[in-house]
């Protein structure tokens, strides 16, 4: 389902200009079947684009084509990637698992992974987690303690990792290939 992102409007004195609209939310329902681009399975029916955000509670949706998007919520289930996820955004992961051998999500150049709240996050095996350059994975102080990111999966570096006052960030030995700053 294409969402209008955008309206021209005429306007006699000032001429042309483009207003931009706000972006849908998306919340995961699984109804309509596990592939994430399946409209049925979205709340309210449609499937995220560039510009949304998408929540996941929970459930097991799947990523099986490039997907784009602006924000994406991980809070529970199970979200396997075998393509590419692109968040341009922000990524809040408070729980849940990242899956999905041979995939990849990518945290884009200026866009942010947050990792509130104290907890674990699971990187599943063969699955990726690339921040770009200029990306940045963010432990902040809101509340204080630990946060970790375990699993056999890989959490590929090229930005910086902020874990700020009173917070301590923890990967597993092996998860974490090259350190940006």
């Amino acid at each position: 389902m294409k969402h209008l992102r955008s309206l021209l409007f005429l306007v006699p004195v000032m001429g042309w200009f483009v207003v931009a609209l706000p972006a849908a939310d998306f919340v995961w329902t699984g109804s309509g079947g596990a592939n994430w681009t399946n409209a049925g399975s979205w709340s309210p029916i449609g499937v995220p684009g560039d510009t949304d955000k998408a929540t996941i509670n929970s459930g097991s949706p799947l990523v099986s084509t490039v997907v784009t998007i602006q924000q994406l919520d991980l809070s529970g289930g199970t979200l396997t990637v075998t393509s590419n996820l692109n968040v341009v955004g922000v990524f809040n992961w408070t729980a849940g698992t990242l899956a999905g051998t041979g995939g990849t999500t990518a945290i884009g150049g200026g866009a942010t992974l947050n990792l509130p709240g104290i907890g674990s996050r699971s990187l599943g095996s063969g699955h990726r987690l690339l921040n770009n350059t200029n990306g940045l994975i963010r432990a902040d102080n809101a509340v204080t303690g630990q946060r970790s990111i375990s699993g056999a999966g890989l959490l590929e570096n090229h930005g910086t990792l902020l874990a700020e006052t009173n917070v301590t960030l923890l990967f597993n030995a092996d998860l974490l290939q090259r350190a940006g700053v």
